[in-house]
């Protein structure tokens, strides 16, 4: 690389030894400021590889360094007398009082930018002494100049050099006068500080100087500033980590004080002072740290109340039970759910080890052993075979009696813990299937009751269902870490509390299962290991992982075996001193209820149901999900409940009369029915073969991993040289890709050229034999332009859609071409004419697979579903056939993306325990939707299963098999089927994930891992070589971008959503005239969009009272499809539907409240129609109820046996209804009100009756809710599909999508807020003004909230998620004023697309919001500059 930037080219030598030449001649002094200001300009631009061979490194460093240690004295050069006018004007500047100030801060420049390019300099550095000639120039001056370049120095040399730093006074120096310098130079010297503290030596002499700066560093973790307190808290980790291996040191640097310091740091809810993730990190490592290492230390923390903060911290609640209550059902999900591990690898620390004297034993198993195996147990000791899953939990330290001593001192310390976190670990191990957080958790419940007393269990066991936790752990029997976990719980609550647990262990099947383990042959397969074997097993299974499924292999097997078989000799030994009523008798009353719900007939179905609710209401204990699943109780009521017969509507009908009359029984049954279907259900989580699982945190490395894929072309129409092609392919990447690049070699087939396979690196059939498998061909790989940034399209593929974007500028004519009607027969014409036309278009097959395979699968996609795991199948390369086939065109407004078929998971054949939980889970659901109101205390959140949600969770947390396409079919088969089973949440991630796209799919994660990125601390951050690394470049979603006028917004969104058919593109639009640009004008367009679909002209919606003058129609009731409507109607019902779709994929929010009748009738669901006119306007759905009062007094008269016909035609022509007769009505077969509108044909004509009023009713409904709205409602679902399939929409309900798109209940409470936003630049959240802000938006009134959405973030709504949710974080910072203005002559002012809020330093609560609401009225519709 060429400087052509300094003068004579390659003169660069010369200019450098010229500065040298003025540096060195110290008489030269006029000379030295125009040389150090050159060379600091050389270097600025320099880089390691422009200055290695021509820079003299050590000479400069030389000069540099006496310049810095010179004598302020000045002095006169003799030829003074020949200097010109800038030499002169050098002089003065040097002979000034300031000259040698900046003589030395041009110096401290220099070295600051020779160690940025060149970063060996540092030991140049270091070598001729700087660092105590730079410690000397951070002293208080005038100046502050000097010391800031002198720090920066330090702060650099520290990365390479901390040792000396410490050794030369640098760390003393930095924080000497921290209080004494600029937040900037704070910021600096704290980073010093944390680059010092990487490689402490605890032993040598330097160690005092460490000491002398903590006093500083306590200080700084209470400073306003959060950048200071985050590097304050990495000084902290670092320094507690160097210290951990020595007790007395570590104890000797952290005291009670500083304890209390870092625990009132935690981000717990509604804590002021709390720290940013990236501080939070640090703060785990020091817990971590001292729990580890301290036991003094960790009591001291758990009677600082560690433990509720960590319980605050993961519920997101603003308090801690002060009773022994139990924590709601679900587990919230927020930002520090990736701490979770942690944290509870601190709480395993904070509790004293378990003894190996004890519980882990294994000499207490082996005297139990049946004689056979005793004889090889003989040859092997006990602390051979005891499994290192056994070994790792226990200590024999002095250590750990120190740690158990201290809590027999206080047992009250433990209880806290126990019934703060018990309950609270339970529901984590319940909702996260994650092996690592499972296994934790577990540990720490067998040390709370290890170490616990009897009466603290009793308190626990009162409000948490110990039994039924462990029994679905030895039921599932995942791991077999989990199952030994859980029987030394079991083993240690039949120990100490056996009056409460030898009956519920039995009752919830605890027993049963351990049963079924101590039965378990010994040895796997038939064959019982040799001690060679074991040995074998061991040191290869246990060097890498702990995770052996089942109960294991080998020692493992057999200890958990032993485990088990000792269990029972002490249960029974207990269950003879503690007698109590026996399960069979429970059992066998139950399988008597059950006969009986199954062969009853209808006179005693309500009296069988009678007898369950007895059973259920007047028993202490309940029903367990062991007894539900074994007595034949859930088979009995799903015959009763679902059974086809002529007696089913009597039966549900007697059910909702008795049991769901009773809402506690009816939750009992639930929770119940769903522990059965958690124990019983077997699915499995896919993830990717272990050949492309590097083991790496970051989900974007895997799908950057690449194989070599060898192409081989077949038939005539191939050229011959690409028929045998190798290419480097990121197994994420589509096969569209790869039909890109080799479109982009042959350049024939009459397909646009794409850069997308660009990605690819190619290597030519001759090369494969090379030692290098790497071999690319430079020309095909687009180097990764780092100015691009991470969310644009590759540079060709942008500059070419910026043109079509400003070739086709969105404007605002009114021309008919935009209302053209689409008829079906038009929609047929079109889709004949598709037919006959067609590309050519290459096909991959894989395998042994006849079939082509789709271009949007994936390599890895292909592999998974065509190999077995097996490195041999894709090594050295991968096997794909292509071949050039005739494609027809397909007809744009087809659905894109199609589900899998709904087909029942291989996992349900054989467990009908499982499949029979499922289907009366989802008969209750319907019983309970049916019959749910407002007051009810039964709701679709108590059908959720936690273990189902949790498995789902992670399973989609696999980016590589959910971007291949390779979920496991139960993943379908319970959206599509059980829906009901997940929450909102986890159902709406998994629509994300499988219906927006490949390439939206790829862009959500990555903006997720660049947000974890931002949340690092700054020195864990990745470079930007492992950002190119990791972040994948074949899938970056450009964006299309518009200009569109503010008039006529809904025929030009019409224009730009028809330009965007078939384009992944982001959507991003700007308003003609206005300086805005990005997320904030996008919001506001999306707003404004969907207020111009609610205006009354356009005549698409019902109102129930029709208003001329109104400009939007009354959303009382919601949206719903006018049955009075035009043809241009159905085109604008289209563009709805692709202007909601598009904004889904695009993650927009939009403000359409529709009725939830809306989404009933368009996926045609089986609700009432009557019911649904009812949501849908209310007060026609009341007239005919009344008309229906006709028809029931007819009915009467005519079951009237005593009256003669005569008599009752008579009585039939005098029914009054609200002393009205039918014929006073003047009623004919039209809509009410809209005369035009037929109910049939000629109806205008036909009165209505008596004789036909059913009829009436019938087509009238059906016009509203039923044929009268079909069109339109077909013309949404094409215009939706143009995006993704609308029927992917069904995993939401009609309320859940209604608010997702529009009436949603919002928390905007003080707490909620206060806990969300965040204030930067000025203000702190304890500001008066920030706190007066608080509470002006928690007393906002709704319009008042949506004006302040509308004017701040360009979206009058909150995203799902609430204030949390949003992103970026809203901020708020102080606003400068301008003299002699002050802050009240100033308005607010926004940056919507960072959530951002200038708010001027108001004098009181009144002035705010005066300026606030002026702002809101009058800056919510534009976007200037601010």
């Amino acid at each position: 690389m060429q400087f052509d930037l300094f003068t004579g080219g390659g003169d660069v030598a010369n200019r450098l030894r010229s500065i040298l030449n003025h540096l060195t001649n110290s008489s030269a002094g006029t000379s030295q400021v125009s040389a150090l200001q050159e060379l600091s300009e050389i270097l600025s631009i320099s880089n390691e590889d422009t200055l290695i061979g021509i820079f003299p490194c050590d000479g400069f460093v030389r000069e540099l360094t006496r310049i810095l240690s010179a004598s302020p004295e000045a002095s006169v050069p003799q030829d003074i007398d020949a200097m010109d006018e800038d030499d002169m004007i050098a002089f003065a500047l040097s002979n000034h009082t300031t000259g040698n100030i900046e003589t030395m801060t041009l110096a401290c420049q220099c070295l600051s930018n020779l160690i940025h390019a060149l970063p060996s300099s540092a030991s140049n550095i270091v070598a001729h002494g700087a660092i105590e000639i730079l410690c000397q120039k951070l002293e208080p001056s005038d100046y502050i100049d000097l010391p800031e370049q002198a720090l920066s120095v330090l702060e650099k040399l520290a990365v390479q050099f901390p040792r000396a730093i410490v050794q030369g006074g640098g760390l003393n120096a930095a924080l000497k006068h921290f209080h004494f310098f600029t937040i900037h130079l704070q910021r600096s010297a704290l980073k010093t500080a944390a680059s010092c503290f990487r490689s402490i030596d605890v032993t040598s002499s330097t160690f005092s100087n460490v000491i002398e700066v903590i006093p500083t560093l306590i200080e700084t973790l209470s400073y306003p500033d959060n950048t200071v307190v985050d590097d304050t808290c990495l000084c902290w980790a670092r320094l507690i980590d160097s210290c951990k291996a020595s007790k007395e040191q570590l104890e000797g640097i952290v005291n009670l004080d500083l304890l209390r310091k870092l625990v009132g740091l935690m981000p717990v809810p509604g804590n002021a002072n709390a720290v940013r993730p990236p501080a939070f990190t640090h703060l785990l490592r020091i817990f971590r740290a001292i729990s580890k290492h301290s036991p003094h230390l960790s009591y001291q923390l758990l009677e600082l109340d560690i433990a509720a903060s960590f319980y605050q911290i993961i519920t997101g609640s603003t308090a801690v039970p002060q009773d022994h209550g139990v924590i709601s059902s679900a587990l919230p999900l927020n930002k520090w759910k990736d701490s979770m591990p942690s944290m509870m690898s601190i709480l395993v620390d904070l509790l004293p080890p378990l003894p190996t004297d004890d519980l882990l034993s294994l000499d207490r198993l082996l005297d139990s052993e049946p004689v056979a195996s005793r004889t090889r147990s003989a040859r092997i000791s006990s602390n051979e075979g005891t499994p290192p899953l056994v070994k790792r939990r226990s200590s024999h330290s002095e250590k750990a009696d120190t740690h158990a001593q201290l809590f027999r001192s206080n047992p009250s310390i433990l209880k806290r813990v126990g019934y703060i976190l018990v309950p609270l670990l339970i529901e984590i191990y319940t909702s996260m299937a994650n092996f690592t957080l499972r296994e934790l958790v577990t540990h720490v419940l067998v040390k709370v009751a290890y170490f616990s007393e009897p009466e603290g269990l009793r308190t626990i066991s009162r409000h948490v269902s110990f039994s039924a936790f462990l029994a679905d752990i030895l039921a599932q029997r995942d791991y077999a870490a989990l199952i030994v976990d859980a029987l030394y719980q079991s083993e240690l609550l039949i120990t100490k509390v056996p009056e409460i647990y030898c009956e519920a262990f039995e009752i919830e099947g605890v027993l049963h299962e351990i049963n079924i383990i101590a039965n378990m042959p010994m040895e796997e397969d038939g064959v019982l290991p040799t001690d060679e074997t074991f040995a074998t097993i061991l040191a290869n299974r246990y060097t890498q992982r702990n995770n052996e499924v089942g109960i294991g292999q080998g020692h493992t097997r057999r200890y958990v075996i032993l485990l088990a078989q000792n269990f029972i000799r002490l249960y029974n030994s207990q269950a003879y001193h503690h007698p109590m009523t026996k399960q069979p008798s429970r059992l066998e009353k139950l399988q008597s209820i059950s006969n009986n719900l199954m062969q009853c007939k209808a006179e005693n179905y309500a009296i069988a149901l009678q007898d369950f609710l007895d059973y259920l209401s007047g028993n202490r204990i309940g029903i367990s999900g062991f007894e539900l699943s074994h007595s034949g109780i859930i088979d009995a009521l799903l015959h009763y409940l679902t059974h086809k017969s002529k007696d089913v509507a009597l039966r549900r009908a007697a059910f909702e009369n008795t049991v769901l009359q009773h809402p506690s029984v009816l939750k009992t049954l639930i929770d119940r029915l769903q522990e059965s279907l958690s124990r019983s259900e077997s699915f499995q989580i896919a993830t990717p073969f272990d050949a492309f699982n590097d083991g790496s945190d970051n989900p974007m490395a895997i799908l950057n991993k690449r194989i070599r894929v060898r192409l081989m072309g077949e038939g005539a129409r191939i050229p011959f040289e690409h028929r045998n092609l190798v290419a480097s392919v990121p197994i994420a990447a589509r096969l569209k890709n790869l039909e890109d690049y080799l479109i982009s070699r042959m350049g024939t087939l009459g397909t646009p050229l794409s850069s997308q396979g660009d990605d690819l690196d190619e290597n030519d059939e001759n090369d494969i034999g090379s030692e290098d498998e790497s071999i690319c061909d430079p020309e095909m790989v687009n180097p990764f332009d780092e100015e691009q940034g991470f969310d644009t399209d590759n540079e060709d593929d942008m500059m070419e859609l910026e043109r079509d974007v400003d070739e086709h500028t969105i404007t605002g004519t009114s021309s008919t071409e935009t209302q053209d009607t689409i008829t079906e027969t038009q929609i047929r014409e079109r889709t004949d004419q598709n037919k006959k036309r067609g590309n050519w278009k290459i096909q991959f097959y894989a395998k042994n697979n006849p079939k082509p395979v789709s271009a949007e699968s994936t390599l890895y996609g292909i592999i998974h579903q065509n190999e077995e795991p097996n490195r041999s199948a894709w090594t050295p390369y991968y096997r794909l056939s292509y071949k050039l086939s005739w494609v027809p065109e397909q007809d744009d407004d087809a659905s894109t993306g199609h589900r899998k078929s709904i087909q029942q998971p291989p996992e349900l054949d054989n467990n009908p325990t499982c499949l029979k939980a499922l289907e009366l889970s989802a008969a209750l659901y319907d019983l309970v939707m049916m019959n749910a109101s407002p007051t009810s205390n039964i709701n679709a959140q108590n059908f959720v299963n936690r273990t189902l949600t949790g498995k789902l969770q992670r399973q989609l947390e696999e980016p590589l098999i959910v971007a291949s396409n390779c979920l496991p079919d139960w993943t379908f088969f319970f959206m599509q089927k059980y829906p009901f089973l997940f929450p909102f949440e986890t159902r709406y991630q998994f629509l994300q994930s499988t219906s927006y796209g490949y390439s939206q799919l790829m862009a959500r994660w990555q903006t997720l891992q660049m947000r974890n990125n931002t949340n690092l601390p700054s020195s864990q951050r990745p470079s930007s070589d492992d950002l190119m690394r990791d972040q994948p470049l074949f899938h970056r979603v450009a964006r299309y971008k518009a200009k569109v006028p503010r008039t006529q917004l809904l025929v030009s969104a019409t224009k730009l959503l028809d330009q965007c058919v078939g384009s992944h593109a982001t959507l991003e639009v700007q308003y003609m005239g206005e300086e805005g640009t990005g997320l904030g004008p996008t919001l506001e367009f999306y707003t404004a969009i969907s207020k111009e679909f609610c205006k009354t002209s356009l005549r698409m919606w019902h109102e129930s009272e029709s208003n001329d003058d109104q400009e939007y129609v009354s959303t009382k009731h919601g949206l719903f499809p006018n049955v009075d409507y035009h043809q241009d109607t159905l085109k604008q019902f289209q563009t709805l539907g692709h202007f909601v779709a598009k904004a889904m994929v695009d993650f927009r929010m939009i403000d359409m409240p529709f009725s939830p009748a809306f989404f009933k009738v368009l996926f045609s669901t089986k609700d009432d129609p009557c019911m649904l006119l009812k949501e849908v306007d209310p007060v026609l759905s009341k007239s005919l109820d009344d008309l229906r009062g006709y028809l029931t007094q007819k009915k009467q008269l005519e079951s009237d046996k005593s009256l003669t016909g005569h008599k009752k035609a008579v009585a039939m022509r005098s029914i009054e209804v609200n002393g009205t007769r039918l014929e006073d009505l003047c009623l004919d077969f039209t809509l009410p009100g809209r005369p035009h509108i037929k109910l049939k044909k000629n109806g205008e004509n036909i009165p209505v009756t008596m004789r036909n009023l059913q009829e009436y009713l019938d087509l009238l409904v059906d016009k509203m809710v039923g044929t009268g709205v079909n069109e339109q409602m077909a013309m949404f679902r094409q215009g939706f599909n143009r995006v993704f399939n609308v029927d992917h929409l069904k995993v939401l309900t009609p309320h859940e999508l209604v608010a997702l798109f529009g009436n949603s209940v919002e928390d905007w409470s003080y707490q909620t807020i206060s806990s969300a936003i965040h204030a930067d630049h000025g203000f702190t959240l304890e500001s008066e003004t920030v706190q007066n802000l608080l509470t002006t938006l928690a007393e906002m009134k709704e319009e008042e909230r949506r004006d302040f959405l509308q004017f701040t973030t360009g979206s009058p709504r909150l995203p799902i998620g609430g204030w949390h949710a949003m992103r970026p974080v809203f901020t708020v910072v102080r606003k400068q004023c301008e003299p002699p203005l002050g802050a009240d002559d100033y308005l607010p002012s926004v940056m919507t697309c960072a959530n951002y809020l200038k708010l001027p330093d108001y004098s009181s609560k009144h002035v705010l919001q005066q300026r606030l609401l002026k702002s809101m009225r009058e800056g919510k519709n534009c976007f200037l500059l601010s």
